[in-house]
């Protein structure tokens, strides 16, 4: 009889090869040798296993999917809504501008208002590592942003400055 405590990282290591070799996803692999590290905690625990040989063990790397897009189409099917209150308006002056800059979420959630230069049609944003980049805004987004921010002053006439964006480019 073979004992649990007999099984090498090389035993290990070839179990994974073929697994691979035999056709099995990466992370099918994954899941089982996570499964084995667990199995070898619990055995060493309970004193039937001196070490864990599927500790040194990776599986092979799995391939980084893109995320799905949208075509065209399903994007100007879901732009195509009516904003018939501030809420929706504001909605879609998010999603045109979001569509039209192609703006990473975390940009437009963090993005200001003051950031946005309707005359020069473009928008400054904090992106990845802390890079301020600028792009072009859409001229579906612009027309968007001037309906939200014509509502939003008229329920809100005594705002702060910082709901104006620019409307003057920093070169002339």
């Amino acid at each position: 009889m073979r004992r649990w405590s007999s099984l090498n990282n090389f035993q290990v290591r070839a179990f994974a090869a073929a697994e691979h070799a035999g056709g099995i996803a990466p992370r099918s692999i994954q899941r089982r040798l996570s499964a084995a590290r667990s199995f070898y905690e619990y055995l060493m625990r309970e004193g039937h296993a001196k070490n864990n040989p599927a500790l040194e063990v990776r599986a092979p790397r799995t391939k980084k999917r893109l995320p799905a897009t949208l075509d065209a189409d399903q994007m100007a099917r879901l732009l195509d809504f009516r904003a018939d209150d501030s809420l929706s308006t504001r909605d879609k002056a998010m999603m045109e501008l979001f569509y039209s800059s192609g703006l990473r979420l975390s940009e437009l959630v963090g993005l200001d208002i003051s950031a946005v230069d309707l005359k020069d049609r473009t928008v400054r944003v904090l992106g990845k590592g802390n890079k301020t980049r600028i792009v072009p805004v859409g001229s579906h987004a612009v027309e968007a942003l001037k309906r939200w921010l014509t509502e939003a002053r008229r329920a809100h006439p005594a705002a702060s400055p910082d709901w104006t964006p620019r409307t003057h480019s920093p070169c002339s």
